[in-house]
């Protein structure tokens, strides 16, 4: 029995009478403890403003200072013959952030007690059972998946930046893994929709259901010992089934198709340089009694990342990155307006961070990291001479006729990893 020791939250008492347990017994596992903490301090600044021609310069602007706090604690059990058990215990909300003196309940946590109290709960953000030899492996359960531009452009076409799919998916997912050597697939099963069929004379009282699953494929290509290629390939299927107005049930298969490169080169002893670039399209029917999920609406996104990072700069790490998306064939949101497609929407994402480690002793860290992120928004009419409508906070229900959008970001986050 071999387990590290750190001062552990309540949560996970459990894994300590677990631990406990087998250590009584003849056979006996391998336990491994670790996680990390953070303190951030975060203000926020939305404007919106409306740059068609003729329209009034006015402008509405919202300034939010908040704190946010989060924990994770990663078990891993080596179990026989090279199986392996991993979880990650943290709070199931956006980035597994919680507020800190949010006294009503939000996105961000359900808070139990008083605002100046409140703590988030504690939910199971990865469970899978796992295998690995040599250059094998294969996992099956709740999954972590790095998040990247591809995968933030496929699963959040409407978003494709500010790192949706890393801020919104929690760099995981439900299904399966399978790598070998410098290849990496996976199964990710988004959903499983129960049928229900509404029979009737009108086509409004027939209904469609899916169920949706999407494969991914990586391949490493080491052109030298500083430069690397990954080809990647994202497809979504949807299963729909559809009850005719005559009673007959035929199938269709909308999906969503993303394919590009991502690249890093190295640069010196202290320095990286990576790119990325992709294309986005689907294929659905423009039946507005069709159900499918709202990210897989007829658009084509093309976008292009590129990145910076940095070591021993001064007394730290620095990190950069900025992207750029541009979405054709944008369809409205509401029923009425859904397939009124815009000539383009684009997206600018800036990110730029500092990281100093304050202590360090093996692989345990103290680290404070200054951040700051710009995301832009910028939207043409389409063709019926329509204004994109974003929606302002508190409006949620009544959407604005602001056609340009930008948001700003400063963090201050206090970690520790151990």
């Amino acid at each position: 029995m071999f387990c590290q020791k750190y001062r552990l939250s309540t949560s996970i008492l459990f894994c300590l009478l677990t631990a406990t347990v087998l250590t009584g017994t003849s056979a006996r596992a391998h336990i491994y403890f670790s996680g990390d903490a953070a303190i951030q301090p975060r203000l926020d600044v939305k404007t919106y403003q409306d740059k068609s021609v003729g329209a009034p310069t006015t402008q509405e602007r919202f300034v939010d200072g908040y704190y946010l706090y989060r924990a994770r604690i990663n078990i891993k059990a080596d179990v026989a013959d090279h199986f392996y058990f991993q979880t990650q215990l943290s709070t199931n909300s956006l980035e597994n952030w919680n507020k800190m003196g949010n006294d009503s309940p939000s996105y961000l946590a359900s808070p139990k007690t008083h605002g100046s109290a409140s703590t988030g709960p504690v939910d199971f953000q990865n469970l899978f059972i796992g295998y690995k030899k040599r250059k094998l492996a294969f996992n099956i359960g709740k999954l972590p998946l790095q998040g990247n531009l591809l995968l933030n452009t496929h699963y959040y076409p409407d978003h494709p930046l500010n790192l949706p799919y890393m801020i919104i998916s929690n760099n995981a997912f439900t299904g399966a893994a399978l790598s070998y050597a410098n290849l990496e697939t996976f199964v990710s099963v988004d959903s499983i929709t129960t049928p229900v069929y509404y029979e009737g004379p009108e086509p409004k009282d027939n209904a469609t259901v899916s169920d949706q699953t999407s494969l991914g494929f990586n391949y490493k290509i080491e052109a030298t010992k500083s430069l690397t290629f990954t080809p990647t390939t994202i497809v979504t299927l949807s299963s729909v089934d559809e009850l005719e107005p005559q009673g007959t049930r035929g199938e269709r298969q909308p999906f969503r198709l993303t394919a590009g490169m991502l690249m890093e080169q190295k640069i010196g002893k202290t320095a990286s340089m990576n790119l990325a670039g992709g294309y986005s399209f689907s294929q659905v029917s423009q039946n507005p009694d069709d159900f499918f999920r709202e990210d897989h609406e007829k658009s084509n996104i093309l976008v292009g990342h590129i990145g910076f990072s940095v070591k021993e700069l001064g007394a730290g790490v620095f990190n950069t990155f900025a992207e750029f998306a541009q979405i054709k064939n944008y369809p409205w949101s509401t029923t009425e307006q859904r397939f009124q497609e815009a000539e383009f929407y684009s997206v600018a994402y800036l990110h730029a961070q500092y990281t100093v480690t304050l202590a360090e002793k093996d692989h345990r860290t103290v680290n404070i990291k200054p951040a700051f992120r710009y995301h832009l928004h910028n939207s043409a009419e389409d063709t019926n001479g329509n204004l994109r409508q974003t929606i302002k906070p508190g409006q949620k229900e009544k959407p604005n006729p602001y056609d340009w959008y930008n948001r700003i970001i400063g963090e201050l986050t206090y970690s520790v990893k151990f």
